[in-house]
């Protein structure tokens, strides 16, 4: 698919992000395998309702690759900009999958991502990992995907995620999207809350050449997120700058 792997499994996802997502998976096969990379500043790293990056700037860097067959593959790289006493590097991010149209209006996408946090900052033990894997699909405007993993945060904890991410307008370089997410434990040890979680974001970006331009308001719920010593609103307003290549 076009580009499809440089959108698909970033895990912060800007308006821009998920417009070229939507645009990948419907467009045709490409005639030869293609590499593509994405630099982006971000004012906070946030995943599911989360700050990562603890509410400071970040930087992320990502490789893809796509072969005609539909075969794709992707890394990606997080950075912390001014995060005090704390390594730079946050952590990473790769993943494997297959993508394929079946009919004019309809792509399927299936995969395995690995997701390796070095320091995250709402979990004072440091750096959390998981695996997962994922099936979904896209139909014109709108991506939905299912997510399992075997180890979500924790070697005893299992989860499914479920999002959908959907282009609302798109009018010349600007496009509208918005995505909603459900997190729920099928298992868990006793001391991990087993509470269903939900994510929201409400995006606006602007394309000009290789860049986009990209804002939204986020949030999440139950409870609040904690870092920097203190509790914080799940809600906010993120920022950022990306660049491909």
């Amino acid at each position: 698919m076009v580009a499809a792997a440089r959108t698909l499994r970033s895990s912060l996802r800007p308006a821009g992000r998920l417009a070229a997502l939507l645009y990948a998976l419907a467009a045709a096969v490409p005639a030869s395998a293609q590499i593509a990379g994405t630099v982006s500043l971000d004012s906070d790293y946030r995943l599911r309702g989360y700050s990562i990056s603890g509410g400071k700037p970040a930087a992320t860097a990502s490789l893809s690759y796509d072969d005609p067959s539909g075969f794709y593959a992707n890394g990606t790289a997080i950075g912390a900009l001014n995060y005090e006493d704390h390594p730079d590097l946050l952590g990473a991010i790769a993943g494997v999958g297959y993508a394929r149209r079946i009919t004019t209006l309809i792509s399927l996408d299936a995969g395995i991502s690995r997701t390796q946090y070095f320091h995250d900052a709402s979990r004072p033990s440091g750096g959390a990992h998981y695996t997962e894997f994922y099936g979904g699909l896209v139909f014109r405007g709108i991506a939905a995907h299912v997510y399992m993993s075997p180890d979500y945060l924790t070697h005893h904890s299992s989860t499914v995620y479920g999002e959908v991410d959907a282009l609302l307008k798109s009018f010349g370089p600007w496009n509208v999207s918005s995505h909603v997410g459900v997190l729920d434990y099928l298992t868990a040890p006793r001391y991990v809350r087993r509470t269903t979680l939900y994510d929201w974001r409400l995006g606006l970006s602007r394309r000009i050449h290789r860049f986009d331009l990209h804002a939204a308001l986020t949030g999440g719920g139950p409870g609040t997120d904690y870092y920097r010593g203190r509790t914080h609103s799940k809600s906010a307003v993120v920022g950022g700058v990306s660049w491909s290549f």
